[in-house]
């Protein structure tokens, strides 16, 4: 969701003094009311982490959509595994909107494969080719890399507190505001956006739908979610180093062990 300008507090995307401190890229590449897939975001990290990045220089890929780590590893497949984000975000369009918002969604990402379906009333296909759309360019998975990742693995108390006061945050932050002026300046959200945790409940607290506190839960829930099924995806799916986050581990303590592991292993190197 750090692709999609103005939404800045319920993404935690960086300030603009660390942006000033930083070279940060994958921030502000489209508006909210456009789609954004993974053959995008490849296009991009490649320009971006090839070209834009001084060879001197190790950059740092942080972030938790296991398929678009995997793909900057990997390269983009085909036939790519699904995608329990985009999957859970399909089945609520559905449940809500019915099956056409399924099939314009598609149609935006992917034209030609939305015109291949030969059964575009089947919610099944439909989904798996929302999950398909933009990968369809003949490249395939190399082998798993050699050199792993790393991987913060949080207790699960701590965990649950760092999300609850996350989501404080971001109302404390005036997550409400902001939501009122993305809705003033876009007034049709593209379907990845509207659904985006945190601004799904704060659109339904502006509509009157939830209140404040129903809505603080309810994205508190949907982030303890997010985080089982991201644990679950990076453990089977790719080649991961795990570092346990206890209750009372510092920042420091913890990247000095990540160094030390980049220490021991080196650069996980990125398919450009």
């Amino acid at each position: 969701m750090l692709v999609y300008r103005g939404m800045d507090i319920g993404t935690a995307k960086p300030s603009p003094g660390e942006r000033a401190r930083v070279v940060y890229g994958g921030l502000d590449l489209a508006n909210p009311d456009q789609l954004f897939n993974v053959g995008q975001y490849i296009e991009h990290a490649r320009d971006f982490l090839c070209r834009e990045i001084p060879r001197q220089t190790q950059p740092i890929v942080t972030g938790g959509t296991g398929l678009y780590v995997k793909c900057l590893t990997e390269g983009l497949s085909p036939l790519p595994v699904a995608d329990p984000a985009l999957r859970a975000w399909a089945e609520t369009i559905l449940e809500k909107d019915g099956i056409e918002t399924l099939q314009q969604a598609l149609k935006e990402r992917d034209a030609v494969r939305y015109e291949a379906l030969r059964d575009k009333n089947n919610p099944r296909r439909l989904i798996r080719a929302l999950e398909l759309a933009g990968c369809g360019n003949g490249r395939t998975w190399s082998s798993t890399p050699s050199v792993p990742v790393i991987g913060l693995k949080v207790d699960r108390d701590r965990l649950a507190g760092n999300i609850l006061n996350r989501v404080r945050g971001m109302y404390e932050s005036r997550l409400l505001d902001e939501v009122d002026r993305l809705l003033a300046s876009y007034p049709s959200l593209s379907p990845t956006a509207s659904q985006a945790i945190g601004y799904a409940e704060a659109i339904a607290v502006r509509k009157g739908d939830m209140t404040v506190d129903g809505a603080m839960a309810r994205t508190a829930a949907r982030t303890r979610q997010l985080a089982k099924r991201q644990m679950t995806w990076f453990s089977r799916q790719a080649n991961v180093v795990w570092i346990s986050v206890g209750r009372n581990s510092t920042i420091e303590e913890l990247a000095g062990q990540v160094l030390a592991k980049w220490k021991q292993y080196g650069p996980t190197p990125v398919n450009c």
